[in-house]
């Protein structure tokens, strides 16, 4: 709205320069608060980006509507790159921990996290079918398998919105 309001300074918290605007990793926004933060997530989802780094974690707005964003040219872009090679997304976080798997040999785990209607199940679908397509990819290819997949995901849904 273009409405005037007068606002203590002490309400007020600062805000972020513009070369931050729509941030791939918000950990490296130069103030985290909650006006930048939230800044920062309301300008990608309105470029329909809804994946977004926060240090380690990805973090996921559900758009509630379908994207293109989950074929297998999108899996196999995501295949074997480093998380900052690409933009954010779900299939980076699920190659990561396969990665992680065969390069180390340890178990690894996914914690999908959110409120009701978040998009957990639909986000831990999205792995799974990661983890089909470079399983598939695996059992076609010469190489010996050097362990199995083994997928265990948890999706979460925090106690205070469980009725």
């Amino acid at each position: 709205t273009n409405q005037k309001r007068t606002v203590n300074i002490n309400e007020c918290q600062p805000m972020n320069p513009p070369k931050f605007e729509m941030c791939v990793d918000m950990s490296l926004l130069s103030y985290l608060n909650e006006g930048g933060l939230l800044h920062n997530l309301k300008s990608r989802y309105i470029a329909n980006i809804i994946y977004t780094y926060s240090g380690l974690f990805c973090v996921a707005i559900n758009p509630y509507k379908r994207f293109p964003i989950y074929t297998d040219t999108v899996i196999n872009n995501y295949r074997g790159k480093k998380r900052t090679e690409l933009p954010p997304h779900v299939f980076a976080i699920a190659d990561n921990a396969y990665s992680d798997m065969i390069q180390n040999r340890e178990n690894q785990s996914i914690l999908i996290t959110g409120e009701s209607g978040a998009g957990k199940t639909e986000n831990t679908k999205k792995v799974i079918q990661y983890f089909a397509s470079i399983g598939a990819a695996v059992g076609k290819s010469d190489e010996p398998t050097r362990c199995p997949l083994r997928i265990k995901l948890s999706c979460v849904t925090p106690s205070s919105s469980v009725r």
